[in-house]
């Protein structure tokens, strides 16, 4: 059996990047076969999940951290709408 199938394996944490990696956006991460994505959040505290946007389905290290979501996972996948006109 693949080391990367064991389900013990998944209940660590790991060290994968130095915070200073993640202060230009979004990086994507391969760790145990998933694909994840890290990002620092706001007061730089970092964060983690898996690399699919699940309403579009889009990679999210493809994305940006938006300072001005309220949402707790604050990174959007791609532009969502056309800017708004004045």
């Amino acid at each position: 059996m693949l080391v990367t199938r064991q389900k013990v394996l998944r209940r660590f944490w790991y060290a994968v990047v130095p915070m200073s990696h993640l202060d230009d956006g979004p990086k994507p991460f391969t760790l145990l076969g998933e694909n994840i994505v890290l990002w620092k959040g706001a007061g730089g505290k970092p964060h983690a999940l898996r690399d699919r946007c699940c309403h579009r389905t889009a990679k999210l290290s493809k994305g940006f951290v938006d300072s001005t979501a309220t949402s707790p996972v604050a990174i959007t996948a791609g532009p969502m709408t056309a800017p708004a006109s004045a």
